[in-house]
């Protein structure tokens, strides 16, 4: 599928530019429908985060791999990234280990997919989908459909994406693909209140590696 963020905050939740005055903090849940051996699909959670961006464009994305129902709630993260532009870097933070990478960081100049002046690819119908509610937020949806030849037949794949204009962030993102299953990444919870500056900082216990 697409999944691929347009200039607001990837599937990752990694910040692709920097969004000034539009802090938030959300739940992420990356969910996949895998197809079994008997033709059915089992849903299977594969990756969870928390996400965080404050005013000034920083922005920190918890990761849990792999997650269990079983984990108890404070399972420490697989790993931390924090973007700080005003800064200019980048950190790579592992709690299990406790050591952190840091590079430089600059935004990218993608251009944005998901508006009106979406392009189609060869073979790809996009679809408008109006504006509805999620999570409390106005969401714009776009759908792209398109349909390609696998050895003797055709296989049509389709994904979905429902961006907040206000807050600069995919709200839901949808993939189908009848050989792979469905993919959905969601965010839930969402405030649009600032968080806590500590939450862009690397904590002492952190050593580089």
């Amino acid at each position: 599928g697409r999944l691929v963020s347009l200039a607001l905050v990837d599937a990752a939740g990694t910040s692709l530019e920097t969004v000034t005055g539009h802090p938030f903090s959300a739940q992420q849940v990356m969910e996949h429908s895998v197809r079994q051996s008997d033709g059915t699909y089992k849903l299977v959670t594969y990756q969870k985060a928390t996400i965080y961006r404050d005013s000034q464009g920083r922005s920190r994305t918890d990761t849990f791999l792999t997650p269990k129902s079983s984990d108890p709630e404070d399972t420490p993260p697989s790993f931390i990234e924090i973007i700080d532009p005003v800064a200019g870097l980048q950190y790579i933070l592992r709690p299990l280990t406790l050591t952190v990478g840091r590079t430089a960081w600059r935004p990218t100049q993608d251009e944005p997919r998901g508006d009106d002046t979406a392009v189609a690819r060869p073979g790809e119908k996009i679809e408008d989908l109006g504006v509805k509610e999620l999570e409390d937020l106005a969401v714009h949806g776009t759908k792209y459909t398109i349909t390609v030849p696998i050895g003797n037949t055709n296989v049509t794949t389709s994904s979905e994406e429902w961006a907040s204009a206000e807050l600069k962030i995919f709200v839901l993102e949808k993939s189908s693909d009848p050989r792979y299953g469905d993919s959905v990444v969601r965010l839930t919870n969402i405030s649009q209140a600032d968080p806590d500056p500590s939450l862009f900082q690397v904590g002492e216990e952190y050593s580089a590696h």
